[in-house]
């Protein structure tokens, strides 16, 4: 009886001090987030940009599928762009294929300008002007909340 006791003690115990150890990734995603952490961040975003533009429910149903459609395509671009950066050890390049490089990165920024100028224009067919201008402030404002709130975790 006393042995069953204290086989059931210790298999309490490793119970509870494997359940108190982080959780193992096998397959951890890119960077240090996990789907359910941009899921979450994702949601925030949608709030936050939703309040700060105090969006009427007619303007919030119009702009939400124009702005994630601008955002596939920035992700497009942006996936795109890391492929082309990937592994590259600058070292080793000539001139001639840095200068590729280069002119590979500038045309990446003009294709990201022309998104943003052609979805600007479709914002302001659902939005006032006044609002368009703030989305982009408040996008960046995101971004450094988020990014404060990362180091303040962190450090």
């Amino acid at each position: 009886m006393k042995k069953i006791i204290v086989f059931l003690l210790i298999s309490c115990l490793s119970i509870v001090a494997i359940s108190a150890q982080p959780e193992h990734r096998g397959n951890k995603p890119k960077g240090n987030t996990t789907p359910e952490m941009r899921e979450k961040m994702e949601a925030y975003r949608v709030a936050f940009i939703t309040e700060k533009l105090e969006l009427t429910a007619e303007e919030a149903q119009q702009f939400w599928p124009i702005f994630n459609e601008r955002e596939a395509q920035l992700k497009s671009i942006k996936k795109e762009q890391r492929k082309h950066r990937k592994n590259t050890d600058f070292a080793s390049l000539t001139d001639a294929e840095i200068q590729v490089m280069i002119d590979h990165h500038f045309d990446f920024k003009q294709r990201e300008l022309d998104i943003d100028r052609e979805y600007t224009a479709k914002f302001a067919k659902v939005l006032p002007l006044k609002k368009v201008v703030m989305l982009h402030r408040l996008e960046r404002e995101f971004k450094q909340k988020i990014l404060s709130e990362f180091r303040k975790r962190k450090g």
